[in-house]
């Protein structure tokens, strides 16, 4: 157990050596860490790559935003929401957008392990749970 989390440390320590001065992961960074680490020729390698691994992924995800639209034409509105949530986030942000009909207007956004929703099926959700 102790060395599990020992091993997780080393591999939050290799992310935070990968990124660049913006917080971005540096391929060239990784590489020099995954490097390093096999030349140490521990027997824990493969546990700490795996939990590096797992970080280098949880990091990504928080430049990615998947959002949900409850219409069809959203590129109308594709440029806005780019600059606002990049500018709220304080970074780049890659975005996936894509029309969701069960939705009923409104939208669903997800960073990371994030959440955001406000359509009208939220709203009516929460009345009916208000009533219950």
């Amino acid at each position: 157990m102790a060395s599990t989390s020992k091993n997780k440390r080393l591999a939050q320590t290799l992310l935070e050596y990968s990124l660049n001065e913006d917080g971005l992961i540096d391929e060239n960074k990784v590489v020099e860490s995954i490097n390093g680490l096999k030349e140490l020729g521990l027997s824990s390698t493969k546990d700490i790559l795996r939990h590096f691994l797992t970080e280098v992924k949880n990091h990504l995800r928080l430049y990615q935003a998947q959002i949900e639209i409850g219409c069809e034409n959203y590129q109308e509105i594709e440029k806005t929401l780019r600059t606002k949530i990049g500018s709220l986030m304080g970074r780049k942000i890659e975005l996936s957008i894509k029309s969701n009909d069960q939705l009923l207007a409104g939208y669903r956004i997800r960073i990371g392990d994030d959440v955001y929703e406000d359509s009208v099926a939220s709203r009516l959700e929460n009345l009916k749970k208000s009533f219950l």
